[in-house]
């Protein structure tokens, strides 16, 4: 599926649908703790980790950004929000119970495939330097932050008559969801309950997401984050990893 191949692993890569996705979550017990730099809970992100992330976004390479420039510096910053902001919905994932499997991150990988024929997948992955095994584990991070936000946000949004009487006058011709999709015994096909399911689900999101920022400390180890950039992101919600 030509055009879909580097645009697709970039978005699993950088994966919250958030703004949706975002780093490997390690034990907090793992390594000292002057190689943390975001902790939430038990889950933290070490300064490689960050690294390989941003190595793999391709700012340098493929966005035209120049290193230690402001769009460069810019980016480092929106990306260590977005990666602080998917511990903190891991954080959520420990609290709830849910996890990943093996068979069902194996499932998706082969489903991944399926995009990409004649084994271009390998070749892809090798064309935007990026090692299997890092892609597996974002991957795995896509999906784990998928569940909760399907279970936090999507299950718990009501979707009634009356919203889908306006989405139906607002859209006549019934969008491409509705080609040739089953329909209930009223009429309503399934696949407009599932848009309109995750468009409240997207609008719910930043409430959702502003009360689990309150709800957990998160950690940003200053000194370390310093190291890697000259503007360090400092901000009156965050603490600081003890040194």
């Amino acid at each position: 599926m030509p055009g879909k191949k580097v645009c697709g692993l970039k978005d699993l890569i950088l994966v919250l649908l958030i703004g949706l996705g975002l780093t490997g979550c390690s034990d907090s017990g793992a390594g000292g703790s002057v190689d943390i730099l975001v902790q939430v809970g038990k889950s933290v992100m070490t300064a490689d980790e960050f690294n390989q992330v941003f190595d793999m976004a391709g700012y340098v390479n493929t966005g035209g950004y120049e290193a230690d420039s402001h769009q460069y510096e810019a980016a480092r910053l929106r990306i260590l929000n977005q990666l602080t902001e998917e511990l903190i919905i891991v954080e959520r994932a420990r609290e709830l119970g849910i996890t990943v499997s093996d068979p069902e991150l194996e499932t998706e990988i082969v489903d991944t495939r399926k995009d990409y024929p004649d084994n271009t997948f390998e070749k892809t992955l090798l064309e935007n330097a990026i090692l299997f095994q890092a892609w597996r584990k974002r991957l795995r991070r896509h999906m784990l932050v998928k569940k909760v936000i399907e279970k936090e946000l999507e299950e718990q949004a009501l979707i009634t008559l009356d919203d889908i009487r306006t989405y139906y006058n607002d859209n006549p011709t019934g969008g491409n969801e509705r080609a040739g999709q089953k329909q209930g015994t009223d009429g309503i096909d399934f696949a407009t309950v599932v848009k309109l399911r995750r468009d409240k689900a997207l609008r719910a999101y930043q409430p959702w997401i502003k009360d689990l920022y309150k709800k957990y400390q998160i950690k940003i180890n200053y000194s370390l984050w310093d190291k890697i950039t000259d503007s360090p992101a400092r901000d009156k919600e965050f603490g600081t990893v003890p040194e």
